[in-house]
This record gives structure tokens, C-alpha cells and sequence, in this order.
């Protein structure tokens, strides 16, 4: 019985350690862990990625220093500062300056206006929010177009979101906080919900357009702000992830998804925010700060620890404030938690290597053990096995007749299913055939009526000599237009009866903000009936103002409209219209 024990235990505690490596190998999904490992080997090529945009900016201070132009500085200190602005922040100070002074110079208002808010902006950025509220607070008056509304809301709104950051982040919410506190936070935090009411405002009436991150900060907590997910969706895919700006996008439509609850995307999502302000080298980050307390609820401690790390280490080199604060606390758990998962894996490493030596020594004792039991199998092996060949022989001769008879089977099903489709398909089109005439039958009888019912009036009329009533008889349109209006109900309905999914293809061939939506009791506009003429096979613009009673240049103008407000190529159009209700 030893030997037995033995092999059910070995068996047993296999199972145990296999069972947890691949737990924890399952906890994050294959696409996310994937993703999280190319951050991981992004963080450890960030000084790369700094050397990269540091000789960025170097070919930017070449043509700073060849031109001489107030116009042509001004565009390349614009470029310097959007590129120091994530990066070093008194950098970023000195050509916002530069830039504020050169407008003065050229007495342009609106952009001094214009520096004088990114400069708030870079000194919120690095903690100095009083001084920043104070400056926008002046500049408040200078604030009239367009341009100006929007930026100036966007950086209230920025500047609030780092002020309730500040005074928020170090408190302990579930322990008291004096009344003050609260009643400064909620101050706060009620000046950005009106900062954000008043970009909206901005991005109804204004006639500029503004970025999808603006339009985000406009709609933040409005359910409007899931209108620009499939708009991200887009932007996200397509891009590179290696901007500053790819980021916000990224960072934007993972906020979208933690909003409806749909986690596993939400943090896809930020892993991407992160991954592009990495490879930018921004060192104003939020996303990464984001994904080490998720990293930390997980229970990803490892992993937290490394990313919060890399935050401390970003917000001491740009210098902001906020971001220490807002680190400070959440650093401190993730490396309470990382000591304490120190000390227990090393508690568990000396665990492991005491039961790897007893598991050792079971193991050479069940070897020794197993190696007797298969000695004595061996021999039995060889008389089974001349046994078995005898057997294999035979069931080689009965899966050869088997697979000939499920051949047949299938082949017989297969012809079933086809007949049994073809059937159906034949009934099918006898029943539109039949449903065709009775229409076409219902029609000409009505109109053979009608044009029946007109000639007597006319005759009677030329009969008494009234030549002017039967001349306004024969020109009244009324009868026409009544009898063109029920001409297109007609052909509406025949039309959705054969076609009943058209109008939504063939929306799915514009832009979104182009669809049709049809009145209430509307089966058809015109534009559709031009395209259900095209998709019945007439395609020529003169056959269908025939049939539509419409002119020739009515046609082609709403074609040539229709065209500029595709989301397909123009030339597979017709292609596709024509194909809109087959199989």
C-alpha cells in the first residue's frame, strides 16, 4: 500500500502547484496581459524614448535660432512649448513667455491673451493653483472670442480638477473631516461642473471646432460623453499611440468605458493612455498613476509598485506638486502591501524548499518502487501487444467500412438540405411573383378607372359646350399630384415588402451624421426612391426622373450629394446598393 500513497500524494500536490501557477497566469485576459507586458518594456526604454524627444526639440532650436521673423518664431515657440509642455515645465515656461512678449509686440490681443492662459495652465501643472486661479481670475474681462471662451473654460475646468486633487488626496474620507474641508472641496468641485457647463455652451454656439479631449471635459458627466466613444474607438485604432495627444485620447474613451461599468475595456484602454505618454516621454502623467491602483486592487502588487514608482520619479523630474500629493498616499499602501508580500513570499519560499526536499526524497523512493512494478508489466506488455496488433488489424477493416458508410450519410444529408433549401427558395419566389401581379393587376385597374372616370366628365363638358370648364379639368394637377402621391405610397410598399431591410443598409453606407431618418408615417424620401430604382437595376439618371416624374437634374443633384456624404468608396457604391437585400 506504500507505494500507492505515495503516487496519490505526489499526484495530488501536482495538481495543487500547477493548479495555482495557472490561476495566476489566468488572471488578466491574454490581449491585456500582452499589453501590460509591452509597458513593462516600454518603462524599461523610457530614458530611449527620452533621448528621442530630446533630439526632437534639438532640430525645433535650429530654427528657432535661423530666423528672424516675429511671425515665424512665434509658429516655432509654439512648437517648443507644445513640446516641453509634458516634458519640462520651466522649459515650457520660458517660450510661453516668449510668445506672450512677441504678441504684445505685434499688438495681437487675442494671443496675448491667449500665453497668459497656457501660462496659468503651466503653473497649475506644477502646483502653484492659487497663483494660477488668480491669473485667470484677472484675465476673465480679456475673455470674448470664440477661441478664447474655449480655452479659457478648459483650463478653469483643468485648474478646479487640480485643486480638488490637492485638497482632496490626502484625506482619509472614511475617518471625520472637519466641515471646512468638505465644504472647500464641494466648492470646488461645484466650479467645475459650472466650468464644464459653460464649455458646453462654447462647443454648442461656437463656431470652432474644438478636440475631442475639450468636447470630453465639456461632457464629462453628462450622458452625451458616450456619443464620442465609437469617435475615440476610431482615433484610438488608427493612431500610433505615441503622442501626447494619442494618450488624452486613449485616457478619454477608457474614462467612457468606467462609466458604463465595462472594466475589462476601461483598463484595456488605459494600459494604451499609458503606453503612448511613455513612448512620448511625458512626464506629466495620469494614466499610469490610474493603472497602479487598479494594478494594487488586483492584487498585482509587484507590478503597482513598479508603476507607482515610475510616477514618483516622473512628478519629482517635472516638478508637480499636485501629482506628489496625489502619489504620496496611494505610493504608501502599494509599498506597505509590497513589504508585506516580501517578507510572506520569502516565508512561502522556505515553506517550498523544506516540501521540495521531502517531495524529493518520496520522489527517489516512488521511482525505486515504480521501477519494479514496470519490470514485471513489461512482460505482460509484450503478450498483450501481439494481442492488440491482431485486434488493431481488425478495427482498421471495420473504420474503413464505417467511414464509407458516414460518407454516405453526409452526402445524402448534404443533398437534403439542398433540396429542402431550393424548396423553399422556389416558394418563396412564387409567392412574390403572385403578390407582383396583384399589385401591378391593382394598379392598372385603378388607373384604367380613373382615366375612364375623367373622359366621361371631359365629354360631358364638350358635350354642353363648356370648353372653358373641360380646359380647367384637363389642366386641374390636382388629380396628378394625388394620384403621383399614391403612385409612391404604391411603390413604397411593394418595394419595403420585397426590400424590408433597405433603408438601414443603406444608411449603413453614410456617414453617421448623415444618415436619413425618416418622418413619422414616411416609408421612402426621394433619395431612396432614386436607390431602390438603382437596386431594381435602372441606374441611368433620365430613366429614373421618368419613372419619378421628377427632372433629369433633380436626379443627378441629389446623386451628387448622396456621394459627398459616403462612408465607403464612391466607386463601390452602385456596387453596393445593387447588393443591399441578397443572402
Amino acid at each position: 500500500m506504500m507505494p500507492y500513497n505515495l503516487i496519490k500524494n505526489l499526484t495530488l500536490f501536482s495538481v495543487l502547484l500547477f493548479g495555482t501557477v495557472f490561476c495566476i497566469a489566468a488572471r488578466n485576459n491574454p490581449q491585456e496581459e500582452q499589453l501590460l507586458t509591452e509597458l513593462d518594456a516600454a518603462l524599461l526604454k523610457y530614458p530611449k524614448y527620452i533621448r528621442q524627444k530630446k533630439a526632437q526639440i534639438l532640430e525645433l532650436h535650429k530654427y528657432e535660432t535661423s530666423t528672424r521673423d516675429n511671425e515665424q518664431k512665434y509658429w516655432i515657440n509654439k512648437l517648443l512649448y507644445e513640446a516641453y509642455v509634458s516634458f519640462e515645465a520651466d522649459s515650457a515656461l520660458i517660450y510661453a513667455q516668449k510668445n506672450l512678449e512677441l504678441s504684445q509686440r505685434m499688438g495681437n490681443k487675442e494671443r496675448e491673451t491667449l500665453w497668459k492662459i497656457y501660462k496659468t495652465y503651466m503653473a497649475a501643472s506644477t502646483g502653484l493653483v492659487l497663483s494660477a486661479s488668480s491669473d485667470l481670475e484677472q484675465l476673465r474681462p480679456d475673455i470674448t472670442t470664440p477661441t478664447l471662451k474655449i480655452e479659457y473654460y478648459a483650463h478653469q475646468i483643468f485648474l478646479a480638477g487640480h485643486i480638488l486633487q490637492y485638497a482632496a488626496a490626502p484625506i482619509d474620507w472614511d475617518k471625520h473631516v472637519p466641515q471646512s474641508v468638505r465644504e472647500q472641496v464641494n466648492y470646488y468641485a461645484r466650479q467645475e461642473q459650472i466650468y464644464r457647463d459653460s464649455l458646453a455652451l462654447c462647443l454648442q454656439t461656437g463656431k470652432e471646432q474644438m478636440s475631442l479631449w475639450y468636447k470630453g471635459m465639456a461632457l464629462f458627466d453628462t450622458d452625451s460623453l458616450f456619443s464620442l466613444k465609437d469617435t475615440l474607438e476610431s482615433v484610438v485604432h488608427k493612431s500610433q499611440m505615441d503622442t501626447r495627444h494619442d494618450a488624452m485620447n486613449a485616457y478619454l474613451l477608457s474614462k467612457i468605458y468606467q462609466k458604463q461599468g465595462i472594466k475589462e475595456k476601461a483598463k484595456y484602454y488605459l494600459v494604451q493612455s499609458a503606453l503612448a505618454d511613455i513612448k512620448s516621454a511625458n512626464q506629466d502623467v495620469a494614466s499610469l498613476e490610474e493603472l497602479a491602483q487598479i494594478e494594487f486592487q488586483e492584487g498585482e502588487i509587484e507590478r503597482a509598485y513598479l508603476y507607482i514608482s515610475k510616477c514618483l520619479e516622473l512628478a519629482q523630474s517635472y516638478c508637480n506638486r499636485v501629482r506628489l500629493v496625489s502619489i504620496s498616499k496611494t505610493q504608501h499602501n502599494i509599498l506597505t502591501a509590497y513589504q508585506n508580500l516580501d517578507k510572506s513570499q520569502k516565508s512561502k519560499l522556505r515553506i517550498s524548499v523544506f516540501c521540495l526536499g521531502i517531495l524529493t526524497f518520496s520522489l527517489i523512493i516512488t521511482i525505486f518502487m515504480l521501477k519494479k512494478q514496470i519490470d514485471r508489466i513489461n512482460k505482460s506488455r509484450m503478450q498483450i501487444n501481439q494481442t492488440n496488433q491482431l485486434l488493431h488489424e481488425q478495427a482498421i477493416e471495420m473504420s474503413k467500412i464505417y467511414e464509407d458508410l458516414e460518407y454516405a450519410h453526409k452526402k445524402e444529408q448534404e443533398l437534403n438540405a439542398c433540396l429542402k433549401d431550393t424548396n423553399q427558395k422556389l416558394q418563396a419566389s412564387n409567392q412574390l411573383k403572385e403578390e407582383y401581379i396583384a399589385y401591378v393587376l391593382s394598379i392598372c385597374s385603378n388607373y384604367i378607372s380613373l382615366l375612364d372616370k375623367f373622359r366621361g366628365k371631359l365629354k360631358c363638358k364638350l358635350k354642353v359646350h363648356q370648353y372653358e370648364d373641360a380646359l380647367a379639368l384637363a389642366s386641374n394637377q390636382t388629380m396628378t399630384q394625388m394620384e403621383l402621391k399614391e403612385f409612391y405610397r404604391t411603390f413604397d410598399t411593394i418595394f419595403l415588402h420585397v426590400y424590408p431591410s433597405f433603408v438601414d443598409e443603406f444608411n449603413q453606407l453614410l456617414l453617421p451624421e448623415e444618415r436619413i431618418t425618416l418622418a413619422e408615417g414616411e416609408k421612402l424620401n426621394t433619395m431612396l426612391r432614386i436607390y431602390a430604382l438603382v437596386r431594381l437595376g435602372i441606374s441611368e439618371s433620365v430613366k429614373i426622373a421618368e419613372f419619378l416624374h421628377c427632372s433629369t437634374q433633380t436626379v443627378y443633384n441629389i446623386r451628387l450629394k448622396t456621394r459627398n456624404k459616403l462612408i465607403v468608396p464612391k466607386d463601390d457604391f452602385l456596387r453596393l446598393v445593387q447588393n443591399i437585400g441578397k443572402a
